[in-house]
């Protein structure tokens, strides 16, 4: 009977070692899937933001130009 007790409490705490196991290799699989996934939202943002400041850079001379006309036509207007 004790050596029964004893290979059942042996297969038990090689069970549950087994089972901490598993339960670490999905938190370290959860969080590198996080890190994937905020790496993608990251990269696409920025790629959005280069995509605007460029656009903005594009349209520069313009935008001042018109910022110009527009200020020349309040000056007329309200003098």
């Amino acid at each position: 009977a004790d050596a029964s007790l004893g290979m059942h409490e042996r297969e038990y705490i090689q069970e549950s070692l087994s089972y901490v196991l598993r339960i670490q290799e999905v938190q370290e699989r959860i969080k590198f899937e996080f890190v994937e996934i905020l790496l993608a939202f990251i990269s696409g943002w920025l790629v959005f933001y280069h995509t605007a400041h460029e656009q903005a850079e594009d349209h520069r001379d313009y935008l001042q130009d018109l910022r110009h006309k527009v200020q020349k036509v309040r000056d007329h207007t309200y003098m």
